[in-house]
């Protein structure tokens, strides 16, 4: 009798008599596994639109046109799917993180309030550009290293 009540107890611990806790934990894992995935699910979804928006900041940056004007545009358009980080030297705006490093950086080097070269790669080359991506404007010949730029 003992051996049956506690048999009873530890059945029900463990969940083997009551299937919503298996359900619950089943439903937790995949929940678990979504937000795991869920920064490279939304650069998937997204990566066309956040490639348009990066062009577009593109085609606003003119060599030897002001920084400073350049940064004021750049404000006005739609950023909803990039990250855009300003310095006295230039700007860096990325795109949402995808698998494989394939996700685009714009590339902005200013120098004396000019734009002086104006390139896009992916995030894990300065030297890789995309197939997609339109041309280097300017001397692109550097390298963004630790927030300065390096002329190659």
């Amino acid at each position: 009798m003992v051996n049956k009540q506690q048999d009873t107890m530890d059945q029900s611990q463990t969940g083997a008599r009551n299937p919503k806790w298996k359900h619950r934990g089943n439903i937790l894992g995949v929940i678990l596994i979504l937000l795991t995935l869920s920064p490279w699910i939304y650069g998937y979804l997204t990566a066309n639109a956040a490639n348009a928006q990066l062009i577009g900041i593109y085609q606003k940056a003119e060599i030897g046109g002001s920084f400073n004007k350049f940064k004021a545009n750049v404000r006005d358009l739609s950023q909803s799917h990039l990250t855009a980080h300003f310095w006295e030297y230039g700007a860096l705006f990325d795109t949402p993180l995808l698998l494989g490093a394939v996700n685009w950086r714009l590339y902005i080097r200013a120098e004396d309030n000019q734009i002086q070269c104006v390139k896009i790669r992916t995030e894990d080359s300065q030297d890789q550009h995309p197939s997609d991506a339109p041309p280097d404007k300017g001397d692109c010949r550097c390298r963004l290293i630790a927030g300065e730029w390096v002329e190659l």
